[in-house]
């Protein structure tokens, strides 16, 4: 298995998805590495024979999800 230290926001999209569904549970393991000199908190988040290694810095950078209730939507379907 290989290690990959990576920004959450560097992870593909459904990788993203998948990833933050589980922090919330609270399924990922937590752990310390080394990235760039300095020893990092973060989390294990594993997917295709790879382990990555998520700083939790990243992750907390991550805005929140909009309220969907508030979005008014538009069907533009036949309108000129």
């Amino acid at each position: 298995m290989k290690n990959l230290i990576c920004k959450f926001y560097d992870l593909p999209g459904d990788f993203q998805i998948e990833m933050m569904g589980l922090l919330k549970e609270g399924e990922l393991e937590r752990t310390s590495f080394p990235k760039s000199g300095k020893i990092v908190d973060g989390v294990i988040f594993l997917k295709e024979d790879i382990k990555y290694l998520v700083p939790m810095n990243s992750i907390a950078r991550i805005k929140p999800e909009p309220d969907l209730d508030a979005v008014e939507v538009h069907s533009f379907e036949g309108e000129e």
